[in-house]
């Protein structure tokens, strides 16, 4: 899926900071995100999307933030990677309020 990365790449590109990148995400895939909803569980992922984007984190992370583990907002805040779907779907069922 060449469109999805390179649109994912951009989001990386243009964020300053870990919470922007992982906003971006959010924003990229999830309908209507303002960042400011409640979150009830985690939107999910295809294995191959969540290997790219834990992969471009790790990156992000080791040149903007070297002081911190690589990729661990991801891990902690991001999505779920869920092997049941296609490698580069988005599911986020009655995650949001």
């Amino acid at each position: 899926m060449p469109e999805i990365q390179e649109r994912v790449r951009c989001v990386f590109e243009s964020a300053q900071d870990q919470n922007e990148a992982l906003c971006g995400i959010y924003d990229l895939f999830i309908p209507n995100w303002d960042g400011n909803v409640s979150m009830l569980g985690w939107p999910s992922c295809g294995n191959n999307l969540y290997r790219f984007i834990t992969s471009l984190f790790c990156i992000f992370d080791h040149e903007k933030h070297p002081d911190l583990p690589t990729g661990e907002l991801w891990r902690n805040e991001g999505f779920f990677r869920d092997m049941s779907l296609g490698n580069w779907e988005v599911n986020w069922p009655e995650c949001f309020t």
